[in-house]
C-alpha cells in the first residue's frame, strides 16, 4: 500500500469513528513524512477530537506553518488554543483563516466564541451573524448568537435565534 493509500485508508477510519485504527496509520505516516500538512492536519484533528489538545497543538501548528492559506488548518489550530486557554494566539489563527478565506463560517463563528470570551460581545455578536448568515443551517452558530445576544441583553433577537437553533436541530 503506498502512502496515498494509507492516507485515504485512515481518513475513512477517522470518519468511521474507528480512532485507534486512523491513529496508527496516521502515526505511522508521520514517521516517513514528518513535513507532510495533510498528515500533521488530520492526525492533530484526531487528537483534538479525542480531547488531547496537547498532542494536537504541535501537529496543526506545524500543518499551518506548511499551508498557510489554508484557512482550515488555522481554524482547527485556534479551537485547540481556545481549549488551552490561548486565547490571543487563537484570535490571531482565526483572523488568519479568514484573511485566507473570509467566508469560511467556521473561523467566523469559532472567532466569536474567542470575542466573547475577551469580552467584546459587540464583536462577537458581529462575527455569529456574519458566521449565520454564511451557514444558516447551522443550529450552534445560531445557539452562540442567542447566547452572545441574551447577555447583551437583547432578549427579543436572542429568543429569535434559539427558536432557529431549535428549528434546526430540536435537541437545542
Amino acid at each position: 500500500m503506498n502512502d496515498q493509500q494509507k492516507m485515504r485508508t485512515a481518513l475513512q477510519f477517522h470518519q468511521q469513528g474507528q480512532h485507534a485504527k486512523a491513529q496508527n496509520i496516521y502515526e505511522a505516516l508521520l514517521k516517513e513524512l514528518p513535513d507532510d500538512p495533510q498528515v500533521n492536519h488530520f492526525l492533530g484533528m484526531l487528537y483534538q477530537q479525542l480531547g488531547e489538545h496537547q498532542k494536537a497543538l504541535p501537529l496543526l501548528s506545524k500543518a499551518a506553518k506548511l499551508i498557510p492559506q489554508h484557512a482550515q488548518a488555522h481554524s482547527v489550530l485556534a479551537v485547540s488554543l481556545l481549549e488551552t486557554g490561548q486565547l490571543d494566539e487563537a484570535i490571531t489563527h482565526l483572523r488568519l483563516a479568514l484573511k485566507a478565506n473570509p467566508n469560511y463560517a467556521p473561523a467566523h463563528n469559532s472567532l466569536g466564541m474567542a470575542l466573547k470570551q475577551q469580552g467584546d460581545l459587540a464583536s462577537a455578536i458581529a462575527s455569529y451573524e456574519t458566521a449565520a448568515r454564511l451557514n444558516p443551517r447551522a443550529a450552534q452558530i445560531h445557539n452562540n448568537l442567542g447566547n452572545a445576544l441574551a447577555e447583551d441583553g437583547r432578549l427579543e433577537r436572542a429568543i429569535a435565534s434559539y427558536r432557529q437553533a431549535i428549528k434546526l436541530q430540536p435537541s437545542y
